[in-house]
């Protein structure tokens, strides 16, 4: 069995407004999603075999 690994994350900012100033807000690290923000998010593809065989 192959399947396919995508986790991601994406930085929509009328996603993130409400955070900013709830009282959550603390646990994010602003600084840092600002400065990912240009990129739109992130996302990791794989591809993952699943056997009973060992490889």
């Amino acid at each position: 069995m192959v399947l396919t690994i995508e986790p991601g994350i994406y930085f929509i900012e009328s996603l993130l407004a409400p955070w900013r100033e709830g009282q959550f807000s603390k646990h994010f690290n602003w600084e840092k999603i600002d400065a990912l923000k240009p990129f739109g998010g992130i996302r990791i593809e794989d591809n993952v075999v699943g056997s009973r065989k060992r490889y």
